[in-house]
């Protein structure tokens, strides 16, 4: 139970997030519509630029960090976005970017996944339609290029079907919660090889030459 000023501090802590999660969406968007996606191209948009305001101050405009990075990619042939810091993921639908929810076990053991409408992949879970991806592999996709020793695997007519539920990617401080660009690397060549070896035995089906 909480005490009327701990509920009343709650309160006020939750209202002020949500105002700011509000202001970053609006800042989001009115750079998505000039054309701006990237800090980058924000800060060469605004360089030396101030945005005038009632009362005669100037403040500077709010402009996106290197974490709210977007970069698009694919999963079985929808379009999907990810920011470098693996904290969102849009999926575009009828032209228009439809965030998606991030969802976890709650233990820094598992990754953090999302679950995309897809009824015609193999996989999809008990042929409901969706599949589930992890975000850590969409944030390499998206930011890194991924090893030849891969794509001969996974890029295939039929889709990842041995390389499907493997984990591609190593997290460097050994939380697969962080699904951070800086605490990521794609899978060693060795491990990757093993982990297919073992994915196709266990299915019965030869490894692509």
């Amino acid at each position: 139970m909480f005490t009327p000023e701990e509920l009343a501090k709650i309160k006020a802590e939750a209202k002020a997030e949500a105002a700011e999660t509000v202001k970053k969406h609006f800042v989001e968007k009115a750079l998505a519509d000039i054309g701006i996606t990237t800090a980058e191209q924000a800060a060469e948009h605004f360089a030396g630029k101030h945005e005038a305001v009632d009362g005669g101050f100037e403040v500077v405009t709010p402009l996106p960090t290197a974490d709210d990075e977007f970069r698009e990619t694919d999963v079985y042939g929808l379009n999907v976005r990810v920011n470098r810091s693996g904290t969102k993921v849009e999926l575009k639908v009828n032209e228009r970017w439809e965030e998606r929810l991030l969802q976890h076990t709650g233990s820094a053991k598992h990754s953090k996944f999302v679950v995309l409408p897809n009824s015609l992949c193999r996989q999809s879970s008990a042929k409901c339609g969706t599949v589930s991806c992890r975000v850590s592999h969409l944030v390499m996709k998206a930011f890194s290029v991924m090893p030849e020793y891969m794509t001969d695997v996974y890029f295939t007519a039929k889709g990842p079907t041995i390389m499907f539920g493997l984990d591609l990617v190593e997290h460097l401080d050994g939380l697969r919660s962080n699904a951070h660009l800086d605490n990521l690397k794609w899978a060693s060549k060795q491990k990757f090889i093993q982990a297919c070896a073992k994915r196709a035995a266990r299915l019965g089906i030869p490894l692509p030459v």
